[in-house]
């Protein structure tokens, strides 16, 4: 919003505070998200907004960036929501987002996802090392 061009410029702080609160109020309803085509900017943004997702269950990804900050802030949001089933895929090119995005996992205290029942890392590729893959876990 800073960067957004108003007619009234003294109509700015009023559009900002509705768009937050409608923000916020949508948020909290949404128990599934599908993104896709994120740049690292944006998986930064996604990482800072997940935890106002209370009530997120599924959380879909297709085509994304991330390196190894955005994916360490990616998944230590995620340890802050209900999430049960977290599906990523990528296209085989974008090696770099699956390696940081692997290394993020394996740095992950796994009981922040009690609540994960299942995993899709469809991008990642056997030299990263979960290989192409739909993870399961039961409780």
């Amino acid at each position: 919003m800073a960067t957004s061009a108003f007619t009234h410029r003294n109509d700015a702080s009023t559009v900002v505070e509705l768009q937050s609160k409608i923000f916020h109020q949508k948020v909290v309803l949404r128990n599934h998200l599908n993104l896709e085509d994120l740049t690292q900017a944006d998986m930064a943004e996604l990482a800072a907004s997940l935890p106002h997702f209370e009530n997120i269950k599924v959380l879909n990804i297709k085509r994304f960036k991330a390196g190894e900050v955005e994916a360490k802030a990616f998944f230590e949001a995620l340890g802050s929501i209900p999430l049960q089933k977290l599906c990523m895929s990528s296209a085989v090119h974008a090696e770099a987002a699956g390696q940081a995005m692997v290394k993020a996992l394996q740095e992950l205290d796994v009981a922040a996802f009690a609540a994960l029942t299942e995993l899709d890392f469809s991008y990642c590729r056997m030299d990263h090392g979960l290989g192409e893959a739909t993870r399961t876990t039961e409780g």
